[in-house]
């Protein structure tokens, strides 16, 4: 993310490049990393579009940038995600249709927590913001964000955005997986401190 704010909206070629690089090494650690990733990226690609497309000057050199940035994150993480697109794909589709029976109950011998299954019930939309208020925070300082962040909403939000989205795009997709698990959005837990932060 620090990288992605040094592009200055991929003005800056160096750091768009590290940036990609970055990127690659996220994805190469754990691969939903894109997904923390996603919000904050298409801020800084609709920030361009805005500032120099909307006024007429169609630099072009901006989004060169960011597909180069994106270029060098794909080619750095072919590296494993090609010879294992085969399970990457079959890990994917397992999550997403749900996990039973026998790897369900693997996961719970490894600690993992299993939720609720399925999408479209109240436990399964509001898995991950009971995990935020029991587990992973408390209620206290989940009450905390959710009065900062509304502060800080309300006296200018629009430079910041970008941290709303790391908290807002991760939670949605998440929430279409139908198992979950509240380490999925562990990574999202810094933005909520930035956001609290903002609004102090």
């Amino acid at each position: 993310i620090y990288l992605l704010l040094r592009t200055d909206c991929f003005e800056n070629r160096k750091y768009s490049l590290l940036f990609g690089i970055s990127a690659a090494l996220g994805m190469l650690t754990k691969w939903t990393y894109f997904v923390f990733l996603a919000g904050p990226f298409m801020y800084m690609i609709l920030c361009q579009i805005r500032s120099n497309w909307g006024k007429g000057q169609k630099k072009s050199e901006p989004l060169l940038n960011a597909v180069l940035s994106i270029f060098i994150a794909m080619a750095v993480a072919s590296f494993w995600y090609l010879p294992n697109s085969v399970d990457v794909v079959g890990k994917l589709l397992g999550l997403a249709g749900g996990i039973s029976g026998e790897k369900a109950t693997r996961f719970q011998e490894l600690g993992e927590t299993i939720g609720p299954s399925g999408i479209f019930n109240f436990k399964s939309l509001t898995f991950y913001g009971a995990k935020l208020v029991n587990d992973q925070t408390s209620f206290f300082y989940a009450l905390l964000f959710v009065i900062f962040t509304i502060l800080w909403l309300k006296r200018g939000w629009k430079k910041s955005i970008w941290v709303l989205l790391w908290i807002i795009i991760p939670i949605i997709a998440f929430t279409l997986i139908k198992n979950k698990t509240d380490r999925n959005t562990v990574p999202m837990l810094p933005a909520i401190a930035l956001a609290t932060t903002l609004g102090i």
